[in-house]
């Protein structure tokens, strides 16, 4: 949230630099149909692939909580 607060006026920037971090953290490609399938939907996005074109501020801070939860309440990430 610090960096979306920062890039407050750079909006393509923060996507073009979500996509790419998500693309190449989580490795869609490594994953089953079906976790593809959800990251897809967290961005709005038919399929893992359009996440770049898909993707806005508001995808992303749904990321940032989804991953927030798993991560420390659920300690699953």
């Amino acid at each position: 949230y610090q960096l979306l607060e920062e890039w407050r006026d750079n909006e393509e920037s923060i996507k073009s630099m979500a996509a790419s971090a998500v693309i190449n953290t989580l490795k869609p490609k490594l994953l089953s149909e079906d976790e593809q399938g959800h990251l897809a939907f967290l961005f709005d996005a038919k399929d893992w692939k359009q996440i770049s074109e898909t993707i806005t501020l508001e995808s992303i801070r749904r990321f940032i909580d989804c991953y927030d939860y798993w991560h420390n309440a659920l300690k699953e990430v």
